[in-house]
């Protein structure tokens, strides 16, 4: 949750370190803001999936091709309705499930986004952080933090 009005924020995964001096990372980010306006999409931090920015949308599944072309379609609740799910200020329950190529992301049980990424330019394996944006002076709160590895191994 975001104890401050503004600010932005996410959970990185399968990243990479990119400056260990700033602890700063890249790769996936499961993207949150204290405005509402990022939370449930997936973003390309840092460039180091390939420079694709806002990766999934919420309300959509994206599919990356092998040629890294986009190809979305909406999911059965659109992104309005899944805005509404989120509580600003407040704290939300957030599941994040990245299986091989396939990532879905759900904030307080619906599912706001789903990813399958089988570009070359896919992330398979990285770090787990959690982001403070630069640039904002904010204060946002993650708690009950649960990682089970879906590898098999």
């Amino acid at each position: 949750r975001f104890a401050t009005p503004t600010g932005n924020s996410g959970v990185q995964f399968r990243s990479k370190v990119i400056d260990p001096n700033t602890s700063r990372v890249g790769g996936y980010q499961a993207d949150c803001d204290a405005e509402v306006g990022y939370d449930g999409t997936i973003y390309d931090e840092a460039g180091v999936a390939g420079g694709r920015g806002t990766m999934s949308g919420r309300g959509e599944k994206t599919v990356w091709d092998k040629e890294t072309q986009r190809h979305n379609s909406p999911l059965p609740k659109g992104n309005g309705d899944l805005k509404s799910k989120i509580n600003k200020g407040d704290w939300n329950d957030v599941v994040l499930v990245a299986k091989g190529n396939h990532v879905k992301y759900s904030i307080n049980g619906c599912l706001m986004t789903e990813l399958i990424d089988r570009s070359p330019k896919a992330l398979h394996k990285g770090v787990i952080a959690l982001q403070l944006h630069h640039g904002f002076v904010m204060e946002v709160q993650f708690k009950d933090i649960e990682i089970k590895d879906l590898s098999g191994k």
